[in-house]
């Protein structure tokens, strides 16, 4: 009878002690406590995931600025290809009707000049509108010789297409250039050549003279393979020595 109580007692303290283990988590399967990762486990995991998410976002900083690299290195290139670039010459105002009224004054800055063989000169031409005149005015040179030229421009620097008439809108003057060119083979006259200078606008007319000298002389074209001496004869390049 004894015996039977101690083998009680024993059972009975390992019943108990079975239940303190199991209620502090580590026996019991039923238990959702008992069941959980361990906490440095978990934190484990999600330091793992925090050190990944810095990364990645370093990753797209560096593309993103990248990207950004090359398309300030485009738009820097971009700039400079529209700077090389050259608009081109504005054309001149298409011409205004003729005058009805008023009246035009043509001056030019010189009335005689010498223009020599082969050259080429620029003068200036004044236009003063009087009397209420607004129109446009067309622009000739009369009396030109043989193997000379005159062209008008404009006074804009934009404008370089040559222009045979000038709007005149306001009451302040308007200037244009006039050049003047003698070919190299004209035959040389005795005396100046008077052109005359002449602007019209409908029935309204004005004129400017300009005497130009062209001074007898002789152009020669020496051959690319020679040169002068300073003793009056030519000697090619390659050393032979002509008789002057």
């Amino acid at each position: 009878m004894r015996r039977r109580q101690i083998f009680l007692s024993i059972a009975f303290a390992a019943s108990m002690a079975g239940g303190c283990l199991g209620s502090g988590g580590y026996g019991s399967p039923s238990d959702p406590s008992g069941s959980q990762t361990p906490s440095n486990g978990g934190g484990a995991s999600d330091n793992g995931n925090s050190s990944g998410s810095p990364e990645g976002s370093g990753s797209s900083s560096g593309a993103a600025g990248a990207s950004g690299a090359a398309g300030s290195s485009g738009t820097t290139g971009g700039s400079a290809g529209s700077s090389g670039t050259v608009d081109p010459p504005t054309p001149p105002p298409p011409p205004a009707p003729p005058a009805k009224t008023g009246t035009i004054a043509l001056t030019v800055d010189k009335t005689t000049d010498t223009v020599r063989l082969n050259e080429e000169k620029s003068y200036v031409v004044t236009i003063t509108p009087a009397d209420g005149f607004s129109g446009s005015v067309a622009l000739e040179a009369d009396g030109l010789a043989a193997g000379m030229t005159a062209t008008f421009y404009s006074s804009d620097p934009a404008v370089t297409a040559a222009i045979t008439s000038v709007n005149v809108m306001t009451t302040a003057a308007v200037t244009v250039n006039m050049k003047v060119k003698v070919a190299s083979d004209m035959a040389t006259p005795a005396a100046s050549v008077p052109v005359s200078i002449k602007g019209t606008s409908g029935t309204i007319t004005s004129s400017a003279n300009l005497g130009v000298m062209v001074p007898a002389e002789l152009l020669v074209a020496i051959p690319s393979n020679l040169r002068a001496t300073g003793q009056g004869g030519i000697v090619p390049h390659s050393g032979a020595a002509h008789a002057s």
